[in-house]
């Protein structure tokens, strides 16, 4: 048994909940400034990744 397998939680599953954390707090950070249009936009891309990068993993065995 690895230690991946003994977690609670995979790895997976905390990046897609990171994942959707991120988009959520981008989609905030986007409305609440003008200023924070950027960064609202970097932590949406981010959080895709992270959501897109979970399912994939363990589609190919990286985990």
């Amino acid at each position: 048994m690895s230690l991946f397998e003994a977690m609670p939680l995979a790895f997976r599953d905390a990046l897609v909940i990171i994942g959707a954390l991120c988009v959520v707090a981008g989609m905030v950070v986007r409305q609440l400034t003008p200023a924070g249009r950027g960064l609202g936009m970097s932590l949406i891309v981010v959080g895709c990744m992270m959501v897109i990068a979970g399912p994939l993993g363990r589609t190919f065995g990286f985990w």
